[in-house]
């Protein structure tokens, strides 16, 4: 398919922060003013048509009026799923993702079971949304999570904390009680303005665009040894995952596609 452009006005400056461990696993392409392709066909103009690809994913709520709980998650189907707290289909078909404000509190989407897979093999999730009632501590948004035994914690997350837009990289080993971690500060993002988000898997790196109003990132990152033992088990997930006490966050998407 032909690239499409999505243009992009503003200047973009973005600023990379890490810890000391690791910093050589971890790139990042600082984008000027100009036109950002994006391959194949231009996910703002999917996301026009209220195109949401569904058919890998399975949705999953702590909210309690499903019969879910922290340490006991409910599922649904994002594909029939409307008109609950958690997750509905508003009057403009856009699919409204919510979840409740204690920590950890979560409803997302993610990769059914059986569809892992290594980085090295081709996978591509991208959305266009909005997100409002932002925690003081921060939402995450999409993740790059691991099916391995005893993995305790994502390689990827993506997040929005005092307005930006952050990637936190898991660079220890995954089945230790406590993490390690590098962190990428990327664009400026203001509650309720319109930012897309892409993550693919290729040649053994995960690729993560993030596009907003005030700038653009194009991050590479790839996973340090520690992540060798599991390197098949990799799975994509998107919705709310809150890190605050005080709001409850909201996701509205305009359409996904994977």
């Amino acid at each position: 398919m032909k690239l499409n452009i999505l243009r992009v006005s503003a200047i973009m400056l973005f600023f990379m922060s890490c810890s000391t461990e690791n910093d050589s696993n971890l790139t990042t392409e600082v984008l000027p003013e100009q036109e950002v392709l994006l391959e194949e066909e231009d996910v703002l103009a999917r996301a026009s048509t209220g195109r949401f690809d569904f058919a890998d994913f399975d949705g999953e709520t702590t909210y309690a009026g499903a019969g879910g709980s922290i340490s006991s998650r409910a599922y649904f189907n994002p594909t029939t799923t409307d008109n609950q707290f958690y997750f509905d289909v508003n009057s403009s078909g856009q699919r409204v993702f919510k979840c409740n404000q204690e920590k950890s509190h979560r409803t997302e989407i993610k990769e059914k079971s059986g569809k892992e897979s290594a980085l090295t093999t081709s996978k591509d999730m991208e959305y266009i949304g909005k997100l409002e009632n932002i925690p003081n501590l921060g939402v995450t948004v999409g993740q790059v999570h691991n099916r391995g035994t005893g993995v305790n914690r994502p390689l990827i997350r993506v997040y929005v904390e005092n307005g930006k837009f952050y990637i936190k990289t898991t660079t220890n080993n995954p089945t230790l009680a406590t993490g390690t971690y590098s962190t990428i500060t990327g664009p400026n993002y203001t509650s309720g303005s319109t930012f897309t988000l892409r993550i693919r898997f290729s040649g053994g790196n995960a690729l993560v665009n993030i596009t907003t109003t005030s700038g653009s990132s194009a991050s590479t990152i790839t996973p340090t040894p520690n992540w060798d033992g599991v390197k098949t088990k990799y799975y994509l997930k998107a919705g709310v995952y809150t890190e605050g006490n005080d709001k409850d966050p909201k996701l509205t998407m305009f359409g996904f596609d994977k």
